[in-house]
């Protein structure tokens, strides 16, 4: 039977036509229905980068948390790459080759190297999706003077993450609650540090950047899992995967394959100690709590954070009050810490030079050059700065010089360069006048409270030509001592006054620490001999 074709703009045929794209609609609509749920789409790959110190880098007997990671990746069928500037371990190659080696783990580096010595540079290279953040065991290693090593460690943190976002404004940043420690000062600061995180994340989040908490202390042994009490061996690489695989998951959705079981889910409330559970491996809500983490690997809950107790409100400052003479009014001190704003520590120091009636101008331990001394009258450096980034900026300036930062004591050639030379001396609250009629010592002699509770007392064994005021309580080690213009120190004429001081924390001040801090400053600045 012949069979007539009909003509291709008849309505019989446009209707077929419109029920074939109507059914390969329908169909489409289906499949994506029934897609896994992902933040990423894997069409394609989601690029990861390893960001952090030698826990991230490996070495050339352990592959770091990263291959067990890729494998888990693989296994479950996600198209992802890592990237990185970094193919070796610390040392050398990794163990094993069978896995994507890009990252960016540097052995030895604190957070605030990550930002200062290239993180802008290797984005220049590549740019990342997600990012795994495992930073601040470096910097913790130093004891947590009013917190402010933790609060430091934070800044530095805070700063990784706006340079990641200046690269891509979108970019996920998972922040690692780091593994545990046995070593007592790490350990100690670890615990502090994790217990500001939550609050810390959801800080930094933003909906088009979350940053996500993913717990890797808790259910991590620092005695069985790491190989030295800091590194991960095989276990501890295990462990520390999982946890970044299954905080992944929730972001990429399903992979092409089942995903491998989960051995260490998020915690759920029952499992997390402290007062208020946080979820962790999830974006943390602006009001969440900071959770306290356990003290030691053994998982023992702390009881809350307690409140610091030193909340003593310094002298209303009158020149009176203090005997300050008129001339010493007036001055332009700058005054660098931590961070501008300032460190609530320091702020208290500086609200009372304002309140003496001097300009304070600030500036950040990153910012601070050597031109900033330029027209002022003192320059005074908190114990809040990180040591190596101030170095040697006003060793040369022939401006008047005080800190209390023992640290820099051998940068500015106050003292010889071994702790042998400087330090300081925990848990402490009285001094020993030495000098009682040198102005420095405000009058005041023999053992002298300058503290009202217990706190770190900070010392240097200076040169001859120093002048020595006061030692510690038992009278072993200088922790007030000056030098002349012109004065013998350490390899170099002092270019003016020098000041090494006990303490910078005025919060704990007790009338005579703040008669002591007074003849300082003046002394300093020139208003008495």
């Amino acid at each position: 039977m012949n069979r007539t074709s009909k003509p291709l703009n008849s309505n019989s045929h446009r209707l077929r036509w419109w029920q074939i794209f109507t059914g390969i609609g329908i169909i489409i609509a289906f499949i994506l229905l029934f897609q896994p749920a992902g933040v990423f789409g894997q069409t394609e790959p989601v690029t990861i980068l390893p960001l952090g110190d030698s826990i991230t880098e490996g070495d050339t007997t352990y592959n770091s948390y990263r291959r067990a990671l890729w494998f888990m990746l693989q296994d479950a069928g996600y198209n992802v790459d890592f990237i990185g500037s970094e193919v070796n371990n610390s040392g050398g190659p990794a163990p094993d080759q069978d896995f994507d080696l890009d990252h960016e783990g540097h052995a030895g580096w604190r957070a605030d190297q990550i930002v200062d010595n290239g993180l802008a540079t290797w984005l220049e290279s590549y740019t990342p999706d997600i990012v795994l953040l495992h930073i601040g065991s470096n910097d913790l290693t130093r004891v947590n003077r009013n917190n402010v090593v933790v609060q430091g460690t934070l800044n530095d943190t805070a700063e990784i993450i706006a340079v990641l976002r200046a690269d891509n404004p979108n970019v996920t940043v998972l922040l690692a609650q780091l593994i545990p420690s046995c070593t007592n000062i790490l350990s100690d600061n670890i615990v502090t540090y994790n217990q500001e995180l939550p609050a810390f994340a959801a800080q930094q989040s933003e909906p088009n950047s979350p940053v996500i908490l993913v717990d890797q202390f808790t259910g991590f042994d620092a005695q069985t899992d790491t190989h030295d009490c800091v590194h991960p061996n095989v276990p501890g690489e295990q462990k520390m995967a999982q946890k970044w695989f299954d905080t992944l998951a929730s972001l990429l959705g399903s992979g092409s394959t089942p995903a491998p079981t989960a051995t260490n889910t998020a915690v759920s409330p029952t499992n997390t100690p402290g007062p208020t559970a946080t979820p962790t491996n999830t974006a943390v809500p602006p009001t969440s709590t900071p959770t306290n983490l356990p003290p030691t690997a053994t998982n023992t809950p702390l009881p809350p954070t307690s409140t610091p107790t030193n909340t003593a409100v310094p002298p209303t400052p009158t020149a009176t009050a203090t005997n300050l003479p008129g001339s010493c009014n007036g001055k332009i001190i700058l005054f660098v810490g931590r961070s501008d704003p300032l460190l609530a520590v320091d702020q208290t120091l500086a609200d009372y030079l304002t309140g003496l009636g001097h300009t304070v101008v600030v500036r950040s331990e990153r910012d601070a050059t050597a031109a900033d001394a330029v027209g002022k009258d003192l320059i005074i450096v908190s114990d809040s700065v990180n040591s190596r980034r101030i170095g040697t900026k006003f060793r040369d300036t022939a401006v008047s010089f005080m800190t209390w930062e023992s640290g820099l004591y051998d940068d500015m050639q106050m003292t010889a360069a071994s702790f042998a030379d400087w330090g300081f001396e925990s848990d402490q609250t009285a001094v020993t006048i030495t000098n009682g009629t040198h102005p420095l010592a405000a009058g005041l002699s023999g053992v002298v409270t300058v503290l009202n509770s217990n706190g770190d007392i900070f010392w240097g064994h200076p040169t001859a030509g120093a002048i020595e005021i006061v030692t510690d309580s038992s009278d072993t080690h200088p922790v007030l001592f000056a030098y002349e213009t012109g004065a013998d120190m350490i390899d170099l004429t002092a270019p003016a006054r020098r000041l090494g001081f006990f303490s910078g924390n005025g919060e704990s001040f007790t009338t005579e620490g703040w008669q002591l801090f007074d003849a300082g400053v003046t002394w300093a600045m020139g208003c008495s001999q």
